[in-house]
């Protein structure tokens, strides 16, 4: 809201644009009511805004037009009031949708535990404990500064020696290991700012894909390239990940500069699942992860 306040400073009123994007993702509810009057005095006042936002009901609330961008093209740019917003969420999946759907999860009470925590503590928490069970989606929600965010951190072992407490995998011999200086463990993490931590700029979608599955790549001594590109095309196909192209074909090895917009998304998803999978299954195969750890800044 700050930065917001500051891009405005100077400005007196009349013609001029204000471009805002995701303005509300990690604003509290009282800032994003402060935000939606700070943009009904710049509309009034003779200005335009380009509100960027995935937020259907943001749209609804504030926009007068929408253009739909979908895979990097403009597919639709219709009047807000010719617009429901089932027709909306539609132009932006590609497909009919329901945005009030919510899919029915059984309770999971019963399932056997695959991750349990206890007195987790860190600069933003102060011992926190918790059972994550088989099947169970297990959600963390808090405002900024509130630990959520850490958490997965913590959780992953990525935090170091600001970290402690105690966690413990049943189906992995069942004792308790106490979190702190010595280095990871073995938890597949989706971090919440992909670009910066999540993939290797340089780097394109193939090596990023594969970088902590090197060692079961190799053939012999060497790397195995027909191996890496099966898998790499498997997982593209699978998660849909746009990348930069050939003439005629996908470049998975795309380098920093060329567009590729699924290495910064879906890509630390793949690879997360995919390294998750493999340490469930160390004798190799096809079983599906038992447990991953995902972090958003921009939850929506």
């Amino acid at each position: 809201m700050v930065a917001i306040v500051a891009a405005l400073q100077g400005w007196d009123g009349g013609r001029g644009v204000l471009v805002l994007d995701e303005p509300t993702a990690v604003l509290p509810p009282h800032e994003v009511a402060q935000l939606f009057e700070l943009i009904g005095e710049v509309r009034r006042a003779g200005a335009s805004v380009l509100y960027v936002s995935h937020r259907i009901d943001e749209i609804f609330q504030l926009a007068d037009r929408v253009t739909v961008l979908r895979g990097g093209r403009v597919v639709a740019t219709r009047a807000i009031a010719d617009l429901t917003p089932r027709e909306l969420a539609s132009l932006m999946v590609g497909e009919e949708v329901d945005p009030d759907f919510r899919a029915k999860v059984p309770a999971a009470s019963g399932a056997p535990a695959l991750l349990e925590a206890r007195d987790l503590r860190a600069r933003y928490l102060n011992g926190v404990s918790f059972t994550l069970r088989k099947g169970e989606v297990l959600g963390v929600a808090g405002l900024a500064g509130s630990g959520s965010e850490q958490l997965p951190y913590l959780v992953a072992g990525a935090l170091g020696r600001e970290a402690s407490g105690r966690l413990r995998l049943p189906d992995r011999g069942g004792r308790w290991a106490d979190i702190g200086p010595n280095g990871l463990t073995g938890l597949a993490l989706v971090p919440a700012d992909r670009a910066r931590e999540g993939v290797i700029a340089e780097f394109g979608v193939a090596e990023n894909l594969t970088l902590p599955i090197l060692d079961r790549l190799r053939h012999g001594v060497a790397q195995s390239k027909s191996r890496e590109a099966a898998l790499v095309r498997d997982w593209v196909q699978r998660l849909q990940i746009r990348t930069a192209r050939r003439p005629g074909r996908p470049d998975l090895h795309a380098q920093r500069g060329q567009p590729a917009e699924g290495r910064d998304g879906p890509v630390p998803c793949a690879r997360a699942v995919r390294a998750a999978a493999l340490r469930a299954h160390r004798g190799g195969g096809h079983r599906h992860p038992d447990r991953a750890l995902r972090t958003d800044r921009a939850a929506g």
